[in-house]
Parts: structure tokens; C-alpha cells; sequence
């Protein structure tokens, strides 16, 4: 079908100036008497006008066809009503915030429940198909990738339904790094997991995510990189031995400048405060100029503490085997004398360098040498909360579907994401001010992302409305049995409830 020719044009008129254009002449042919009674009824979004000339003469007209127009099947849903709702989930909003709009405008509108129905009845199941095609697509391509390159690396991470230990759901999800593509996705509730709590519900999605790539499309997997973890970092050890697991490096930053910043506030420690940023910035250095050893890695961090100290070859020290001196050119004497060095006696720099020997922390700069990052699937939590915001509830069903969408949405942004070219032809930029860095960054300018694919849905949504019109085999979605509640105990009965309601009242 072609959605171009499918689609028509919606727009905003007045009841008043439909009612003047109306009114002029009666549509019974050869009749040019004017409409004499007129009255509007509403369907949702859709207008209904019941005309009378002077001839007695009566006639009606629907602002709307019906969301079916086909010969064979008479269809009494309005077509405006069910494409406001398939644009309004397809656009990341809710019913609230359309009708804040209708209500604002005095735009009308269908009714919640009609919305809710045509949400589980059609857009919800289309949107599961067209979900599932889609991700057909995406392993075509992953299959072109492991026949070019050979295994592909992956990144993982999850998102919650709301900040802090209250979750009840959680959004689990891969990305291929080399394409930028979600390759998996799954949505865990809090029940599902054994211990049912929030925490649980992570390593449960990743699970399932693995066993979808590895077993259910036969994927190639070299590497996966994650947080730290640590249930994660268990399942690997026991499950996945044979898949190499490494940390993403802003993470593994993160944590080394809260442990930074710990240590600068103690007594006589103030002084490693200006260091802390420089001590970062060598940290994204040593992961970039090791190119993939470990070992390189490690030891060009631990070369920090001499340079605090004004020490920039430690030959002596036989710990070191790769890295002996600092790879930056002699220091001007000017330099050398305004510099804050840290004396090795003093306890600024016993606590640096206990923090940067530390083996667990070494441990963990070994696994981020490859340089391997979770960026990405940062970018993309960022969008998804434009489809599932977690300033609201929802329930399974509809969060699976908002999920999905934004799946949809990176992967199409994605495969078709080209920089703006100039007339001159160059690369259009734009500089951003990050508040975590207290800088100014520049950034390539993108074309916006098409958007045709939410428009195809629209057509997949009234097609959908077309097989339960003609009574065929339409699509029937499965969901886990899920508690009704997420409270610990039962919901108590209601002559119980009203019971309880009296005790609160008479205390």
C-alpha cells in the first residue's frame, strides 16, 4: 500500500464557517433552495451535520469518512478518532496531554474510554507487528555485519519506570555498536524476578536479552559492555565465559571521581582537589593511547601518582613493565615551579596512591581498555523518555508498546542519520554547554529523522480495524500473568474494605 496516497490531510475549521458553507445551497440536485434547519452531531473528533432545505428536502454530511472506507464493510468508527489516537501514542504523549490541548482550543475529542479501547484493540497490536517486521529488518542487517566483520560487539543496559528502588517495570535493551541499531529489547515487571524486588529485575532482562540474540536469531556476540554490575558481572563469569565482558569507561569515572572527591574532603586532603580533572582527563588518555591493552592501561594510571609528584620516569619502580616514564615532552622550568606538586611523604599522596594501586580498581581499568562505551544507549534512554516518561504510570502492556516505539524510532533515526552540509559544503555544527563539565562542547548538526514510518502506522492501524471488521484472524497479544497489585499483601475484600474504612473514620 502506499501510505503517501493513503493519507490525506487533517485540518482545524471552525463550526461556524462549515455551518455558512453548508447552509448556502441544498445538495439535492436541481434543487437551489437554501438549508433552512441545521444541527450538528458529534462523534469524537468527527462532526455530523442534519440539514433541512424549505422543500423538506434532508440530507447529512460527516466532516470524516469512516476509519474503514471499503465497499464491502460498513464501519461505524470515525477515521479522525482512531488516527488521533494511533498519533498521539506514536508521538510519545498520553490522552492528558491531548486533552489539555482540545480543552484549551475547545478542539473536541473522543472520550478516554473510546481512546483506551481503540489503543488495546488496534494500535497496540499493530504496533507489535509492525515491531516484529522491523526487527527482521535489523538482523538483515546484523547478518551482513558478522558475514563482513565477523562477531559483533554489543552494549547493554537497563531503564526503569521510575527513579529510585519503587520500580515495577524495567526496559532492558542491546545495541550493536558498530551500527547503532537496538538489537534486542525486553520488558521485565517486578513480580517476574524471584525475589520480587526492583533490583532483580535488571539482571532478569539481561538474561532474556541473550538468550533472544545467542539462541532465538543466532548471533555472533565477540564482546558485551556493561555498568559494573555486579549481578551482571556474575552472570557472565557463569554463563558466558566465552564472551568477553567489559565495563563502559564513563561509568567506571564516575565511580573513580566520587572515590576522588571522598578522599579530597578528608583532613590535610583538600590539596588533591585541583588534581581531580586532570587526573580524569589522563584516565580517558591511558584508555585511548593503550589501544586494547590492559596491562598498558593499568600501568600508564598508576604512572599518575609520580607525576603528582613531579616524578616523570620511575625506572626504579620494577612493578612497571610497559610504561616507565610520562609520554608528555620535558616541562618548562616555569612550569615545573608553579605547578601544585604533592610531596610523597605527605598523606594527600600516600591516599592517591593507595586509591590508583588498589587491585580491584585495576582490576576494572583492565576491562575498560578496549575502550568500549555505553554512549550510545545513553543517547537513546535520553529519547526513549520522550515515549515513556517516568513522570507517569503505566501499565505492562502499554509501556511493552511505548518500548517498542522507541526502539522503532532510534533504529530509523539511526540508519538514516546524515550531517547537514552547508551550501558551501561544509559540515553544519552547533556548540552545547554541559553542566557536569562546566563546558562548552561542539556537536555535528543532523538532519531531522523521517518520520514516515509513523505515518505508514496510521494506515497499519485502520488495516488492523479491517480485520476485526471482517471478523479475520487479528492479532492476539501475550502477556505474563502479572499481580493485579504490586502491593505485599492481598487486597482485602469489600465488605472487609468498607470495615476498615468505618475503623480509620471513628479513630
Amino acid at each position: 500500500m502506499d501510505y503517501d496516497e493513503a493519507i490525506t490531510e487533517y485540518c482545524i475549521v471552525e463550526t461556524d464557517q462549515l455551518e455558512k458553507l453548508l447552509r448556502n445551497k441544498c445538495q439535492t440536485i436541481l434543487c437551489t433552495s437554501a438549508v433552512d434547519k441545521f444541527k450538528w452531531t458529534r462523534h469524537g473528533t468527527c462532526f455530523v451535520a442534519h440539514m433541512e432545505c424549505v422543500n423538506d428536502h434532508q440530507h447529512s454530511w460527516t466532516s470524516q469518512p469512516p476509519a474503514v472506507d471499503a465497499k464491502d464493510v460498513a464501519d461505524s468508527m470515525y477515521r479522525g478518532n482512531l488516527d488521533l489516537t494511533t498519533a498521539t501514542i506514536a508521538a510519545g504523549l498520553a490522552y492528558a496531554d491531548t486533552q489539555r490541548i482540545a480543552e484549551e482550543m475547545d478542539l473536541t475529542i473522543m472520550c478516554q474510554s473510546a481512546y483506551q479501547d481503540y489503543q488495546s484493540c488496534y494500535v497496540m497490536p499493530t504496533v507489535d507487528e509492525v515491531f516484529e517486521q522491523h526487527m527482521e529488518k535489523v538482523h538483515e542487517v546484523l547478518t551482513e555485519e558478522e558475514d563482513e566483520n565477523g562477531p559483533l560487539n554489543y552494549a547493554a543496559d537497563a531503564q526503569c519506570d521510575s527513579p529510585g528502588f519503587s520500580a515495577n517495570l524495567c526496559f532492558e535493551s542491546f545495541l550493536e555498536l558498530s551500527t547503532g541499531l537496538i538489537a534486542s529489547m525486553c520488558v521485565i515487571h517486578k513480580s517476574e524476578s524471584v525475589t520480587k524486588t526492583a533490583q532483580a529485575m535488571e539482571p532478569l532482562g539481561f538474561q532474556r536479552c541473550m538468550q533472544n540474540l545467542l539462541t532465538l536469531h543466532g548471533r555472533q556476540m565477540k564482546a558485551v559492555v556493561t555498568d559494573n554490575h555486579g549481578s551482571i558481572n556474575e552472570i557472565m563469569r557463569r554463563d558466558y565465559p566465552q564472551i568477553e565482558h567489559y565495563l563502559d569507561k564513563w561509568h567506571f569515572g564516575r565511580s573513580l571521581k566520587k572515590c576522588l572527591l571522598f578522599t579530597a574532603k578528608l583532613k590535610e586532603c583538600e590539596v588533591l582537589r585541583p588534581w581531580i580533572r586532570r587526573i580524569l582527563t589522563h584516565l580517558w588518555y591511558a584508555v585511548d593511547a593503550s589501544e586494547g591493552n590492559s596491562q598498558r592501561c593499568r600501568e600508564m594510571v598508576r604512572g599518575i601518582s609520580y607525576y603528582v609528584a613531579n616524578e616523570h620516569r620511575w625506572d626504579q619502580d620494577r612493578s612497571f613493565e610497559l610504561v616507565s616514564e610520562c609520554a608528555h615532552n620535558s616541562l618548562s622550568a616555569e612550569k615545573i615551579s608553579s605547578g601544585d606538586w604533592l610531596d610523597k611523604t605527605s598523606t594527600p599522596w600516600k591516599k592517591l596512591h593507595e586509591i590508583l594501586n588498589n587491585k580491584l580498581l585495576l582490576k576494572k581499568i583492565g576491562r575498560i581498555a578496549q575502550n568500549m562505551t555505553t554512549s550510545p544507549l545513553e543517547n537513546y534512554h535520553s529519547v526513549r523518555l520522550l515515549y515513556a516518561t517516568k513522570r507517569k504510570a503505566y501499565r505492562f502492556s502499554g509501556y511493552r508498546m511505548r518500548s517498542q516505539l522507541a526502539v522503532m524510532h532510534n533504529n530509523y533515526a539511526t540508519m538514516g542519520q546524515e550531517p547537514i552540509i552547508s551550501s558551501t559544503g561544509r559540515v553544519r555544527k552547533k556548540i552545547a554547554y554541559s553542566k557536569a563539565t562546566n563546558r562548552w562542547t561542539e556537536k555535528v548538526k543532523n538532519v531531522r529523522p523521517d518520520v514516515a514510518w509513523k505515518r505508514g502506522l496510521l494506515v497499519d492501524v485502520r488495516v488492523e480495524r479491517l480485520r476485526f471488521l471482517k471478523q479475520e484472524c487479528f492479532n492476539k497479544l501475550s502477556f505474563p500473568h502479572l499481580p493485579s497489585s504490586t502491593a505485599p499483601i492481598p487486597r482485602p475484600i469489600d465488605d472487609r474494605t468498607f470495615e476498615l474504612f468505618n475503623l480509620d473514620a471513628d479513630t
